[in-house]
Order: structure tokens, then sequence, then C-alpha cells
């Protein structure tokens, strides 16, 4: 049984139950809203339904206001691929794999080769499609219990002109040498010694993995893999993240979100100080001496700022007399044993005189 007929019987699938295909020779009208509701996103062709009764309601559907329409199911978006690697699966063909694990919602399944010395070798391997749009953690084959990681497969390059997104039975383009970037030889022909890639003009030949479109190429990939979304929309995506030509990260953080205005930090800066010092009034009795702008003082209100100010001895004055017994303090703690004796002894002797004074008559 295909991918396409066990989809049609299992559509309460995940997250996403189905994605239809609405075929029409013009854009969709505005009494679509009332044919379901709930719609994921609408596109001139392209629905996502997110329940089995809008799947069902939009598979009944011949006509769209007055306008004729066709639904059929969306070919890659309703599937999930998955990649297995076990040794004991080696002995089995892909058909037995298939026909062991229907039940596990596998509708078709492909095992990896490599090629040495121009002979294809099997692996251990094996690519899994899942008529489902989420990918299960692990498969149960036999006693085996094997974990299934999401495949993610390289980008496709055109062997004839060199470009991606197509294979060669599709290129309808000119033969352009994979080495050199020249048209009317092949690869293997090639006695240039310089490298040309054909995407990118990069020093590199145009299968090299180094090449930034092909690494630009892979990454719409797995973005359209792993959201599950279209090639168009994979794309858009990525470029919106991707650096502008032309525009560094720092001219980028420079722009204004408001206006868009490009801005200098520096400037910003200042003015961000000037802001946050307070500017006092300056008191005068003739108003038209203050000056316009507070921002900018002008010479007299400098001078009368000056004026008023306290003097520094009086402000010195006043903390030496609020400080004189944290200084005591702090004298004693630095005293030295000699001094403190010292200090003592001529303590004692005063006492000595206080109680004993001497008679006057002697001197």
């Amino acid at each position: 049984m295909s991918c396409e007929a066990r989809l049609s019987h299992s559509v309460c699938v995940g997250r996403r139950d189905l994605c239809l295909v609405i075929t029409s020779g013009s854009d969709l009208p505005e009494t679509f809203s009332h044919t379901t509701s709930n719609v994921g996103w609408v596109n001139t062709q392209w629905v996502e339904v997110s329940n089995p009764n809008q799947a069902k309601t939009l598979s009944k559907l011949t006509k769209l206001g007055e306008l004729k329409v066709h639904v059929s199911v969306h070919r890659n978006l309703n599937f999930s691929r998955g990649i297995i690697s076990e040794l004991g699966l080696k002995k089995h063909t892909e058909s037995e794999l298939v026909e062991e694990l229907s039940e596990q919602k596998v509708c078709a399944a492909r095992r990896i080769n490599i090629k040495r010395d121009c002979k294809l070798i099997p692996t251990q391997h094996v690519i899994l499609t899942f008529s489902t749009t989420e990918l299960p953690r692990s498969i149960k084959a036999g006693y085996l219990n094997c974990p299934v990681k999401q495949y993610i497969p390289n980008p496709v390059r055109c062997f004839k002109c060199q470009k991606f997104g197509h294979s060669q039975q599709a290129c309808k383009g000119s033969k352009i040498c994979a080495k050199c970037s020249i048209s009317g030889h092949d690869s293997a022909d090639c006695i240039s010694d310089d490298a040309k890639c054909r995407n990118c003009q990069g020093p590199h030949p145009a299968f090299s993995r180094s090449c930034p479109q092909w690494a630009l190429e892979k990454e719409i990939l797995t973005t359209k893999i792993r959201k599950n979304i279209s090639f168009a929309e994979a794309r858009r995506l990525v470029s919106e993240r991707s650096p502008k030509p032309g525009i560094t990260y720092s001219s980028a953080l420079k722009q204004c979100a408001y206006c868009g205005a490009h801005t200098n930090p520096e400037n910003v800066k200042i003015n961000s100080a000037r802001s946050i010092t307070p500017t006092t009034p300056v008191p005068s009795s003739n108003p038209s001496q203050l000056p316009k702008d507070a921002s900018t003082p002008s010479v007299a209100s400098l001078s009368m700022q000056e004026k008023q100010k306290p003097n520094q001895k009086q402000l010195v004055k006043t903390t030496d007399t609020k400080n004189t017994d944290s200084g005591k303090t702090l004298q004693r703690i630095k005293e030295s044993k000699t001094a403190k004796k010292a200090r003592l002894a001529a303590l004692k002797k005063n006492k000595d005189l206080k109680k004993n004074p001497s008679p006057k008559g002697i001197f």
C-alpha cells in the first residue's frame, strides 16, 4: 500500500493532521473563512488544518464561493523521514522492512549504499519514511529497539550546470566544469590549475563542502525538515535571519529602532549624560538675565553659582569638630606601648599631687 493510500485512512496524526492543496486558477476568496474555522494559515494553494474534522470538510470541497476547486493531499509535508543504524537488519531487504514495520506507520525504506571501486556496497543505515508528521523516537524490529534519528539530506547539486536545487535529468542549462566553471568540458578532462566555484565564485571547486552556498542550502534544508514547512518558506526564514551584504552588525546597532536613522553612539552617551544631571535654577532679580537654554549655562550663572558655594575652610572645620571623638579613639588605637606607659605614669603623678599637695612653707 502506498503512502498516499495509507494516509487517507489515518488523518489524525500529531499536531498537524493534514496538509491539503487547493488547486484553482486565481486567489482564494474571503468566503474560505466560513467553510472551516481555526485554519493555521492560508496560501493561494496550500492550506494547513489542525484537526481531522477540518480535513474531512476540506477534502469534500468542490466549490469555494463561485470558484471551482480541487482538493488533494500534499505530497511531502504529511510525511517524515528518519534514519536507523542497526547491524542486525543488514541482511533484510527494503521490501521486507516495509512489510514488517507497516504497523508502525512505515511506508517506505531505502538503504544507504557507498561506492568503492565502482561497486555499490550496502551499509547498515536505512532511511525510513513514516506516514506521520511527528517522527517516532524508536521502532521495534523483532527484539531490537532501534532509535530513530531525523534524516537531513545533503543539498542536491546538478552535475551538468553545477547549481543547487535540481538534478541533471531536470537541467535545462549548459554543461559547466565543476572545477574551473568554464563551459565546454567535464571536470575529469579539466587541465586548469586554478579552481573556481560556479555558485559563489570562490577559489574551490563546485563540489567542495567548504562552499558558503552549500552551507546555506544545507541550513535551508535543515530548517525545512525540522519545522516541516515548504522549501520556499524555509528559504525565506533563513534569508531573514542571515546578515544582508554590505550591512555589518555594528551598523545595524547604530540604526534607530523608531525612525531607522543611523546614530552615533558617542552622541547618545553625551545626550544621556546631560539628561541625567539635574539643572538647578539660578535665582536672579531680573528674569531677562536668565539663560535661554538650561543645558548650556552662561558666564553670569556660573559666577552666581560660585558665590553661592560655601567656604571650603568652614566645611573642613565643621567636619573636624564632628569627628573629634572618632579621632581620639583612632589615636588611642594607634598608640604605642612606650607612649602608653608614659601617659599612664603622668596620670598617676597628677593623681598623687592632687592627693598630697606640697606645703607652701617648704619653698
